[in-house]
């Protein structure tokens, strides 16, 4: 039976460190882990705009325009959820 070896044991050590920073790598960036939507009505596409424009600048997408009942436009707009990450996480992120 082998005995402890502490070769062996910092070969593991490193690949398990490579694993984990590959994975916090992959998943710091690309799709938000949760979007929020909002619905706009309007009563003209001139006011619409307007408050489309207001809304882009808090960082909202339109996701689909149509109209309602009464022919109105209606739109359906999404932005990336803010997550809030752990106190540790601003540490690790330096």
């Amino acid at each position: 039976m082998k005995s402890f070896d502490l070769k062996s044991l910092l070969i593991g050590v490193l690949l398990t460190m490579s694993v984990v920073v590959v994975m916090l790598i992959a998943t710091s960036s690309g799709t938000p882990a949760a979007w929020e939507y909002q619905v706009m009505h309007g009563i003209s596409l001139g006011v619409l705009e307007n408050r489309l424009n207001s809304a882009a600048k808090e960082g909202w997408e339109v996701v689909s325009v149509s109209r309602d009942k009464d022919d109105n436009p209606v739109a359906v707009l999404r932005r990336a959820k803010v997550v809030q990450r752990p106190a540790w996480w601003r540490f690790w992120k330096r």
